[in-house]
């Protein structure tokens, strides 16, 4: 039977997941990892040139299988890691980049041939996906089990464990603000608040109590947008193990543009030049395409050792400095 790009693409992504966890062969969990990836992601992303007639042929396939996985509810970014962590690694050593499948994934794709012949004719990537649902491994019911099934389609999943909602930490009652402080609230909610997708870069003096500033500004925009604070550290502390605090913070990032109306508050004051300057790195492609929207606080000493110096930054903030106000004084927005 014909196989499909998109089966021969999600073929060598189980490859790699195999190579990747030292498996002497492609086993059913990893094809279904693979599928889980290719939900996840564009062509593009995957390696093939956005012009390239490949990604116009692998966006239907991989479309179809998203939707098979939305129907069912399933958090694939949970579901594909947490496996990950329940089968473990190996101990085989590949010498080359050729991976066999295993007796079970052979017999895989013989019930996905099956489901095929009622179709096209043309074993597709679903199909596979298909046949792993209806008969799953006993690693992937566990997690699937675990793991759940998403709650709707504003849930996030991969983001909630490191988020605070700050609209309902004010609600719950956090400090007032001295009066002095409320022009500076009112420049960061117009900027919070404006269509302008550009990432807003909070310039902090010393001693500026951050926290209940951005509480305010949660609160002002909350009909429009919820503002959650991001425990970066955390983020680090959970990927530094395989050092993969840009991966994880990308992930992160790709869940929360996913979900609307979303803008998220990351702050670095407390951290020197090296800390800061990792996390605007690890923000990527967030910094450029403005989505999700950001909302990042350094102190004005990481903006003077880091940011300014770096032609890198040139343009790829709104900045709002936040300086140590006296009666009178207003803050600045550039």
């Amino acid at each position: 039977m014909d196989i499909s790009p998109g089966t021969e693409f999600v073929w060598r992504l189980a490859a790699s997941e195999a190579i990747a966890t030292r498996r002497e062969n492609i086993e059913p969990d990893h094809f279904f990892c693979a599928l889980l990836k290719f939900s996840e992601v564009g062509a593009k992303e995957l390696g093939v040139a956005a012009g390239h007639p490949l990604a116009q042929t692998l966006k239907p396939e991989g479309d179809r299988v998203r939707a098979a996985l939305e129907e069912r509810s399933l958090p694939t970014t949970r579901i594909r890691r947490q496996l990950r962590r329940a089968l473990g690694r190996g101990g085989y050593q590949h010498k080359g980049d050729v991976v066999h499948r295993s007796t079970a994934s052979r017999l895989l794709f013989s019930r996905a041939a099956r489901v095929a012949l009622k179709d096209k004719g043309v074993l597709e990537a679903h199909h596979l996906l298909e046949v792993l649902l209806e008969e799953p491994t006993a690693a992937m019911a566990q997690v699937m089990k675990d793991v759940g099934p998403r709650a709707g389609p504003a849930e996030t999943p991969f983001l909630s464990p490191y988020a605070q909602d700050l609209s309902a930490l004010r609600q719950a009652g956090k400090p007032t603000i001295p009066e002095i402080r409320k022009s500076q609230v009112q420049v960061m909610t117009e900027a919070v608040r404006s269509p302008d997708p550009t990432p807003i870069l909070l310039v902090c003096a010393p001693g500026i109590q951050l926290a209940p500033l951005v509480g305010h500004v949660a609160q002002a925009v909350k009909d429009q947008k919820r503002l959650l604070k991001i425990d970066h550290a955390r983020v680090l502390r959970d990927a530094k193990e395989e050092g993969m605090f840009s991966t994880q913070m990308a992930e992160l990032l790709t869940e929360a543009a996913g979900a609307e109306n979303l803008v998220l508050f990351m702050d670095s004051t407390e951290q020197g030049a090296k800390p800061s300057a990792n996390l605007l790195s690890a923000l990527g492609t967030a910094l450029t395409s403005g989505t999700p929207r950001l909302l990042v606080a350094i102190s004005a000493e990481v903006y003077r050792d880091v940011v300014e110096p770096d032609p890198t930054w040139d343009g790829a903030f709104r900045m709002v400095w936040l300086h140590s106000l006296t009666e009178g004084d207003v803050p600045d927005e550039l």
